[in-house]
């Protein structure tokens, strides 16, 4: 039985990548260094800014704790200028509210932009919680925010489903005791997710929906 689902956020939710290169590219250009790559964005997405933003220094003069705040600041003035949910998040969403099964979110990205982000998309609602590393004090794959998420809502791991689109969602789960999803149509490989060994891979959210609807009823 699922008393619980927990979401990852970007490549999960929502398609935030284009956002997310731009404010970087426009930090980049403001100290003269090469833009990056979409795919080099890509690759570097989920584990926390800071992973990101040390890729895109590289080997440069910048020191990280300036560049972060000039990215943020990017990122802010537009952070949901070319963003989209992906397909069947409404549907999921709301599959999982006539349960009723508490959803909650937890994201690499700080609380408050994840926050304004589901807000701008009007989803805000459906969610008990939505943490950031500032909320719980640490990244996934460290598994505590998703146990503190299971204490907060009083529910145990085997009876929680954990649901990312990158390798440190499926750790995070593994770690923490709950049930794992990875979706293959965010920022990581079906080949790459498929050797972590979620319990499920799903092309879309709509296989997301009929994967909890088969847990659910067992």
């Amino acid at each position: 039985m699922v008393s619980l689902v927990v979401f990852d956020l970007d490549g999960t939710l929502v398609d935030t990548l284009d956002d997310i290169g731009s404010a970087l590219n426009l930090t980049l250009a403001s100290y003269n260094v090469p833009a990056m790559t979409r795919a080099d964005i890509m690759a570097g997405v989920g584990d926390g800014v800071d992973d990101l933003l040390r890729a895109a220094i590289g080997t440069n003069p910048i020191v990280l704790t300036e560049f972060r705040e000039r990215y943020r600041q990017n990122y802010r003035k537009n952070i949901n200028a070319h963003g989209k949910l992906y397909d069947g998040v409404h549907d999921v969403l709301q599959f999982l509210s006539d349960q009723p099964i508490p959803v909650a979110i937890l994201t690499n990205k700080q609380e408050l932009p994840a926050k304004r982000l589901i807000q701008l998309f009007e989803i805000e609602r459906h969610f008990k919680i939505i943490a950031g590393p500032d909320t719980y004090g640490v990244h996934k794959p460290r598994p505590e925010g998703l146990q503190a998420i299971m204490k907060e809502l009083n529910v145990a791991p085997e009876k929680t489903v954990m649901i990312g689109d990158g390798h440190t969602d499926v750790m995070t789960g593994k770690d923490a005791g709950t049930r794992t999803i990875s979706v293959t149509y965010g920022y990581r490989s079906a080949e790459v997710l498929a050797a972590l060994n979620p319990d499920a891979l799903a092309d879309s959210m709509s296989m997301v929906q009929s994967v909890l609807a088969e847990w659910i009823s067992q």
